[in-house]
């Protein structure tokens, strides 16, 4: 059992990895060798240098360090934001001003999601831990922490060779490099030194870089889900009218699937005999967002109705994409103007819509004989831009329930008279009766890699007491028999509890009566 739990991990953790670099593809542009400058020295400079001694350094969970207007770097610990790993990043541009007033931009978006992720976020300024040059990815003081580089490039600059580069590019030792480039039409080479175009496999060259059009802030999500701030396997659902949405709904099942999510997007693909509203609660439960395709009959299906009130009643991220046409009647209430985009027929889509047709072959219409339309595939600029917002909402969404389920889980445990103290990452601590529980609260149904965790964290204290506990919080309601035998017997075999996070009372029963 322990071997397949380990092998389970480490095929998670390559999930995860991929998620963060698919969510940032390199675009097919041709190259040219480049002819810019390389960055003056003072572009890596620092207040301190590697071989001077470094005051502690926090346990918070993100370090953000950023290059100044000078070219020096100053450095933030922000405590309390949920995260999947403590992190390190690291934000660098190529030695222009231009590239460190990109810097700057970045750096005040990724502060300002970084503070709205939880009301407990606290920021405090932090000694640097080193230089990007004098990084050493094996360094105790860090080897446990995400690490990630970006790298800032720009028209006006080219991002030049480093030696010291290939050490934020180690799997063994967690490092990433991303560069964040400005898609306006630039060759892709045009960013880079001959050293770094010339070897396919030098780090900085084969990593994959993130393009941004309008606002540097594009990028947050790809950073965030490279640094593994956003959840590590990010997952959607679909809800649309095959009717008049199908072949958008196909593509962006394909493109977000690309982009590193696990999407579910074809209700009808459920098996004959198969309770069919307990299989969709069940992968609605199972997602972090839904992503709701607003077509003139969609409000009509009594499904798309289940699962719009399912979304609202469990506050996932909800994302509206408005085909043409649709009447204000027709339309879903209560949608943020942020969280809608409305499509235009006329520029949003590869072509023009035809008739639709229902499933008997004859002409499909509304209530009222108007004939429906079929919609076409999005265009390559309107697809960017629906798939941007996805991932926008979604880290959004994340945030927000992370925080609702560690909160809610603290109170209530405070209130029975358990001593308990609020994390925005990691495992929860409880006291109670002389014992100390280690509590892993998730926002997905739970698997092998929780009941994993949970054990191994809760055995590396020393040493648990005979009556302590790893325990998981995780949603239930919705799993079907075979999902709840097998979360049963994982629970059994890690010896870690698991109770639903719908029921928390019962929870704190057990936990204040030993009954597992």
């Amino acid at each position: 059992m322990m071997h397949v739990m380990v092998r389970l991990k480490a095929r998670m953790a390559a999930l995860v990895n991929r998620a963060g670099h698919a969510a940032c593809r390199r675009p097919c542009i041709p190259s040219r060798k480049c002819c810019l400058q390389p960055p003056a020295q003072g572009c890596i400079i620092g207040p301190m240098n590697g071989a001077e001694e470094t005051p502690p350094l926090p346990a918070a969970e993100v370090w953000l360090q950023n290059e100044t207007a000078d070219g020096s770097f100053q450095c933030h610990a922000f405590a309390g934001v949920p995260v999947a790993q403590p992190c390190w990043i690291v934000l660098l541009s190529s030695g222009s001003p231009e590239g460190r007033n990109r810097v700057r931009d970045l750096h005040a978006e990724l502060e300002a999601v970084l503070k709205g992720s939880s009301p407990e976020v606290t920021v405090t300024p932090m000694p640097v831990p080193a230089q990007p040059e004098h990084m050493r990815p094996d360094d105790p003081r860090f080897l446990e922490r995400r690490k990630v580089l970006i790298l800032l490039g720009g028209q006006e600059r080219v991002i030049s060779h480093q030696p010291w580069q290939a050490q934020w590019a180690s799997d063994e030792h967690d490092a990433d490099i991303m560069p964040v480039l400005p898609a306006d039409g630039t060759p892709y080479a045009s960013f880079f030194d001959s050293l770094i175009n010339r070897e396919e496999k030098h780090p900085v060259h084969k990593a994959n870089a993130c393009w941004w059009e309008k606002r540097i802030s594009e990028s947050l999500p790809a950073l965030l889900s490279l640094a593994r701030v956003s959840a590590p396997v990010a997952r959607i659902f679909i809800s649309y009218r095959r009717l008049e949405t199908k072949h958008v709904a196909e593509q962006l099942a394909d493109e977000l699937f690309h982009a590193g999510f696990l999407v579910f997007f074809d209700r009808y693909s459920i098996p004959p005999g198969v309770d069919f509203q307990h299989k969709l609660t069940e992968d609605l439960q199972d997602k972090s967002m839904v992503l709701y395709l607003e077509s003139r009959t969609v409000k009509q299906s009594k499904w798309t109705q289940h699962e719009i009130d399912f979304a609202k009643r469990h506050r996932l991220g909800f994302f509206t994409l408005r085909m043409p046409q649709v009447k204000p009647e027709e339309r879903i209430a209560s949608v943020r103007p942020d969280d809608c985009l409305e499509l235009d027929a006329a520029s949003d889509f590869d072509g023009s819509g035809c008739q639709a047709t229902s499933a008997d072959g004859k002409p499909a219409t509304d209530s009222h004989g108007i004939p429906l339309v079929e919609w076409p595939r999005l265009t390559a600029a309107s697809l960017a831009k629906v798939i941007a917002d996805v991932k926008r909402v979604h880290a959004e969404a994340l945030f927000r329930r992370r925080h609702r389920l560690r909160k809610g889980l603290v109170t209530i445990l405070r209130r029975a008279g358990v001593r308990t103290a609020y994390a925005a990452a990691g495992p929860l601590v409880a006291e109670y009766n002389g014992h100390r529980h280690l509590i892993w609260p998730t926002t997905r149904p739970p698997d092998v890699a929780d009941f994993h965790s949970t054990h191994a964290a809760h055995h590396a204290r020393t040493p648990p007491t005979p009556g302590s506990r790893g325990i998981v919080i995780a949603p239930q309601s919705a799993q079907g028999h075979r999902s709840r035998t097998l979360t049963g017997w994982l629970a059994k075999v890690s010896g870690c509890p698991v109770f639903d996070e719908g029921n928390l009372r019962k929870f704190v029963r057990s936990l204040k009566g030993a009954n597992w």
